[in-house]
């Protein structure tokens, strides 16, 4: 038997969910493949969009735009691959303080694309008119480095959220309608980090479960979305830290000409 967590929790420990706004639906509707690791950019762009549209407005944001502002004009993704701030989290973090002063493009009016990314001149051509249309911006963002499961839950009420964890070689692998047993972080120096949006959560046969969203592409899970078996206890997370902003400190501004 499947139970939905849509309309609130019966257990104690669980916050009552907002029924508002369905991340997941939203969310389902759009997959992005994954371009190698960019998927700190990915999640980003993906929760942050989840996040402003459960408001009257709707944006698409663009994650090559992210890429870019950070990196620059040439081999852009390449640059993200190479860089010296190989650590994960250095990256969310400077990619969220970006998003501060810079703003995240639309995707329409973005002038980084795949198709385009490849000549220098044409992106430094389009460059020019960023300037011209409205991106998002944040006031603040929060960050959760050790990750208790019960305030997770809290802040999963109020909007996505950008979720580390370790990816294996089965959980690259993983397809289906059914629920992923996380493994047991490796040793650090062994670890390869990850990304997801966690955009829900549910219980079916007794298993608590986070539902996220996933830049693999619709060959993970079910479609680009994936149901991950919660930890056993609340101080014992299937991930390692977690990002989010929420909708008070989303706008739409014009950025500057620069």
């Amino acid at each position: 038997m499947s139970k939905s967590k849509a309309a609130g929790s019966s257990g104690q420990d669980e916050p009552q969910r907002m029924v508002a706004f369905n991340w997941n639906a939203k969310i389902k509707s759009k997959i992005v493949e994954q371009e190698e690791d960019i998927c700190w950019a990915i999640a980003l762009a993906h929760s942050l969009e989840g996040t402003f549209n459960s408001g009257d407005q709707e944006v698409e944001l663009s994650f090559d735009d992210i890429v870019y502002q950070l990196y620059g004009d040439k081999d852009t993704h390449k640059k993200a691959r190479d860089s010296s701030d190989r650590k994960l989290a250095t990256r969310i973090n400077k990619a969220y303080k970006n998003v501060q002063v810079k703003g995240i493009a639309q995707r329409r009016y973005c002038p980084y694309t795949v198709e385009n990314r490849s000549s220098r001149k044409e992106v430094k051509r389009l460059a020019n008119q960023r300037h011209k249309y409205d991106c998002l911006f944040i006031a603040k963002f929060e960050s959760k480095e050790k990750v208790n499961e019960k305030t997770l839950l809290s802040d999963l009420q109020h909007q996505p959220i950008v979720g580390v964890l370790d990816s294996t070689p089965n959980f690259l692998k993983f397809m289906g309608k059914g629920i992923y047993t996380v493994e047991v972080p490796r040793a650090e120096k062994e670890q390869n980090l990850h990304c997801v949006v966690i955009v829900d959560w549910g219980e079916e046969h007794g298993k608590k479960f986070w539902v996220v969203r996933n830049s693999y592409g619709e060959n993970w899970g079910d479609k680009g979305i994936g149901k991950l078996q919660m930890g056993p206890t609340h101080c014992s997370s299937i991930f390692l830290e977690y990002y989010y902003a929420t909708k008070e400190s989303c706008s739409l501004a014009k950025p500057d000409r620069e």
